[in-house]
């Protein structure tokens, strides 16, 4: 009977934990997290959450030490990503629920740093990435949306940006716009973005799939345009405008040049297969001959038979 109490009080302690870190008062934490460990020192939900916010608070008096808004706003952000590499063990349900409380204490500061500046420059891209970001994390969609669509009326050429609003959208469940901004994005480059900042089911399904098939980091992002198609999820197409057909073939001449000359293709072969899927729909939509197409797909099935099977079926 004892230990049940016990669990209920050591549970309503590490409530309060999460309540007060998602507030940032991190010195409120440790307190609670003390009395927690007063009643059960070998609790392992209590020592989890101890030594993320002994993380945090450590990270949080260093941010005295930095000059600008912008500064602190980007130290907080390059910290999330370190902490998520650092933090191990993530079966436990206070666990998870410290990271949410730390995911949204960091992110509303980050914000709130970011708009400071951007009271001042109105117009700076990057800010608008950053703000839109943290909005997205926050689950401020709508305020995320305005940001990266701003940002992307400023630079339509900026991955990041256009997988953020992608991204954004398919949280808001606007799934053309979403597929539509996706594919644009790891068309123009898919090593600009930052995968592990995108959330949405769409995407993640499609990055747990070829994360299964053993690839990872700069592989990952060149098979997953590929295979979003192959998947259904890249699935909105248009027509190419006359300069960017002219791009294009310019950047699959190039590429078949780069593989006839390199050993070491594993980058080279999906990016080329992604732009002769984008030709081969810029064919169909323009009514090519059908010959035409088929030489495209020659020369995927000569890459890569499997995508190409994959494809046709």
């Amino acid at each position: 009977m004892g230990t049940n109490i016990n669990k209920r009080e050591i549970d309503k302690f590490l409530d309060m934990v999460c309540s007060s870190a998602a507030q940032r008062d991190l010195d409120k934490a440790i307190e609670l997290l003390d009395k927690a460990y007063s009643l059960d020192f070998d609790s392992r939900d209590t020592s989890e959450l101890y030594r993320m916010v002994k993380f945090w608070q450590k990270r949080w008096l260093r941010l005295e030490d930095l000059s600008s808004a912008y500064e602190k706003g980007d130290y907080l952000l390059s910290q999330w990503d370190q902490f998520l590499l650092w933090i191990k063990n993530r079966d436990s349900e206070y666990v998870e629920k410290g990271i949410l409380a730390l995911k949204h204490m960091v992110h509303a500061a980050g914000k709130e740093f970011y708009e400071f500046l951007q009271n001042e420059d109105m117009d700076d891209i990057s800010l608008c990435l950053r703000i839109g970001q943290c909005n997205k994390v926050l689950g401020n969609y709508e305020k995320a949306a305005y940001c990266l669509e701003k940002g992307a009326r400023i630079n339509r050429e900026s991955p990041q940006i256009l997988a953020e609003l992608a991204d954004t959208y398919a949280l808001m469940d606007e799934m053309k716009g979403a597929k539509i901004f996706f594919r644009e994005a790891f068309f123009i480059n898919p090593q600009e973005i930052d995968i592990s900042r995108l959330e949405s089911g769409l995407i993640r399904k499609v990055i747990d799939k070829i994360n299964g098939m053993g690839f990872s980091g700069p592989m990952l992002r060149e098979w997953l345009p590929v295979y979003a198609v192959i998947y259904g999820v890249f699935n909105v197409k248009r027509e190419l405008k006359a300069i960017e057909y002219g791009k294009l073939k310019q950047a699959i001449y190039s590429l078949q040049s780069d593989i006839r000359q390199n050993d070491d293709n594993e980058i080279l072969i999906p990016r080329l297969i992604n732009k002769y899927f984008w030709l081969i729909d810029h064919y169909i939509s323009i009514k090519e001959d059908r010959s035409t197409i088929d030489e495209v797909l020659m020369n995927i099935k000569l890459l890569s038979p499997s995508i190409y099977q994959q494809y046709i079926n």
